[in-house]
């Protein structure tokens, strides 16, 4: 998406050119305070020619570990795993999550908003 001038004439279909032509992607949402948007950056790109499984590895991190060398990005038998595990397709941006492991260990989905969701879900 054109963010400033500088992008103004950006392709939406760059990520599946660049696919095509053999180049490991990368997506990202900017900051960490916007990686909520990572989702929609992926559809995006599906929507604009990017296969669906390449825009799965581009926003999860397995084209990430292999651009820089990492020995990270594959689940294996004795390593340490940090994943989540979807209830649907996990560039939907409507998909929950419905378990998080970080380093091999579950962790809990609960979030201040979720906490504040429960307490005023009903009003009077």
């Amino acid at each position: 998406q054109p963010a400033d001038w500088d992008t103004l004439h950006a392709r939406y279909e760059n990520a599946a050119l660049l696919h095509a032509a053999g180049v490991p992607l990368v997506l990202r949402a900017g900051g960490a305070h916007n990686l909520r948007e990572l989702p929609t950056e992926a559809v995006v790109a599906v929507a604009a020619g990017l296969p669906h499984g390449a825009a799965i590895a581009a926003a999860c991190g397995f084209n990430a570990a292999a651009v820089w060398g990492l020995p990270i990005g594959s689940l294996a038998v004795g390593r340490p795993a940090t994943f989540a595990v979807a209830g649907g397709d996990p560039i939907e941006p409507r998909t929950r999550m419905q378990r998080a492991f970080l380093d091999g260990r579950e962790v809990s989905l609960r979030s201040r908003q979720s906490t504040l969701l429960d307490r005023f879900r009903t009003l009077e």
